[in-house]
């Protein structure tokens, strides 16, 4: 059976007229709204508009797939916005995707914008853009630019990561200058080897760039415990005895405690937004928003 949303995006362009005004009426991209026309004329077997530089025309054929299908495109339509209650009927449904925790110390006031409805969608950054390539979500917040062709990305804020233990931790037996110690780098990576580490994942993507920033070499650890969720490793750390590697504002936000390391050089890490090309005005205004919320 043919995709129903062939259908709409064909009854849509019918209405609309033009690809540009479709894909805005259906939060699509132009070359998806295109992709999606050319699969439905590959099923018919016919083409469906004759496209001119300023309008799509419909065929003869078009015309006939048009008086066929207006009527249950119109009632579906009509089940749809009854569905979902007239209250919602003025608002656009944004899709948008984060890392959770970057969306719970950030973004849970989008909830006030009442022109806008949300579907948010929780991954790391490969995962995110995974979903904007197959235009499951219109607009991601990253932790990096992962090349892919029809992907725009615009930078969004600079993230600060430092070294933290856990409010217990002992560090008594921390090295620190004296006649005794003749290289004290050497000595500071030894006792981080030694300790128990809590990481993001197993790649230990933001540690390396730690270790890379203070050692010049990569890290050789084996993790204690891999959490993908930056807010349960704080609270692995409250409860444990460890360290890790956290963003300098989910500290400010959290109501613990915890020891930070002020002798290793903080890593920045630049925050991305990504969407696909040709984004809608929408996006663009959404985008505006959170840069009204994130604090500079």
């Amino acid at each position: 059976m043919i995709n129903l949303e062939l259908y709409r995006t064909f009854f849509t362009i019918y209405r609309e007229g033009t690809l540009t005004r479709a894909a805005s009426t259906l939060l699509m991209t132009q070359p998806g709204i295109s992709q999606q026309l050319q699969n439905l004329e590959n099923y018919v077997g016919k083409q469906l508009f004759e496209r001119t530089s300023r309008r799509m025309v419909p065929t003869e054929y078009g015309k006939i797939l048009y008086t066929q299908i207006v009527d249950p495109m119109e009632r579906l339509n009509q089940i749809e916005e009854e569905f979902r209650g007239s209250h919602l009927k003025k608002e656009s449904t944004i899709k948008l995707g984060s890392a959770i925790e970057f969306y719970s110390n950030y973004l849970v006031s989008l909830s006030s914008i009442s022109d806008l409805a949300f579907h948010v969608s929780f991954g790391i950054a490969s995962e995110l853009i995974d979903k904007l390539k197959k235009e499951e979500i219109h607009l991601a917040i990253v932790s990096q630019k992962i090349p892919e062709s029809g992907i725009e990305y615009e930078p969004l804020i600079e993230e600060q990561f430092v070294l933290v233990g856990s409010p217990s931790l002992d560090r008594s037996d921390f090295p620190k200058r004296s006649k005794s110690i003749s290289n004290l780098e050497n000595e500071k990576e030894k006792w981080l080897l030694k300790q128990n580490w809590y990481v993001y994942s197993s790649d230990l993507a933001i540690v390396r760039r730690f270790w890379k920033e203070n050692f010049q070499k990569r890290p050789n650890i084996k993790p204690k415990m891999v959490v993908p969720n930056l807010n349960l490793i704080l609270e692995s750390l409250s409860a444990g005895k460890g360290i890790s590697v956290i963003p300098k504002y989910m500290l400010q936000n959290s109501q613990k405690q915890f020891t930070v390391f002020t002798e290793f050089k903080e890593v920045k890490n630049t925050l991305y937004f990504a969407s696909n090309i040709g984004q809608n005005e929408k996006i663009k205004d959404l985008k505006s928003k959170i840069l009204k919320i994130i604090p500079t």
